[in-house]
């Protein structure tokens, strides 16, 4: 938590909303960020954030999980209503460790960023959907053992 008020002390970030479920029905995806801030060192814009705790980063994989939520369509305020999701000017990660804070980010254009998500989100549901027994497998069911002629005397 230190290290969380020295980059609130540090950067000044203005809160829009936090810990927020976000979606996007026409992909068909949804999550929930972090924080969408403004952090005024940085310009006007809005920044979709997320927070990480691990010791090492920041990885690709990131940059995945921020698009989507910058790409999102629907954000649920905490009352539960649905409003459209404010537009964001960007993305950034901000890793959390007991002995320091790094603000991470994204610096590629997020509308090249979102396809490779896209792309990964279809890809991780066709391996976890995969079910020979119902069909939504790219292989048969297993098939029947050949029953092997014991008895004849080979040729």
């Amino acid at each position: 938590m230190a290290q969380f008020a020295r980059f609130l002390s540090d950067w000044a970030p203005e809160y829009e909303a936090t810990e927020a479920v976000c979606a996007n029905l026409s992909v068909g995806y949804a999550g929930t960020l972090d924080a969408i801030a403004k952090i005024p060192a940085l310009g006007d814009g809005l920044l979709v954030l997320d927070y990480k705790t691990g010791k090492t980063g920041p990885y690709p994989e990131w940059a995945l999980q921020v698009a989507a939520y910058h790409e999102a369509e629907w954000l649920w305020l905490k009352s539960g209503e649905r409003v459209a999701m404010p537009a964001v000017a960007g993305a950034a990660v901000l890793r959390l460790r007991p002995e320091y804070y790094a603000l991470h980010i994204l610096e590629s254009d997020v509308r090249e960023v979102f396809p490779a998500f896209c792309a990964a989100a279809q890809l991780a549901g066709w391996v976890l959907d995969a079910d020979p027994q119902h069909g939504t497998s790219a292989w048969s069911v297993p098939l029947p053992t050949p029953a092997l002629d014991v008895t004849s005397e080979p040729a």
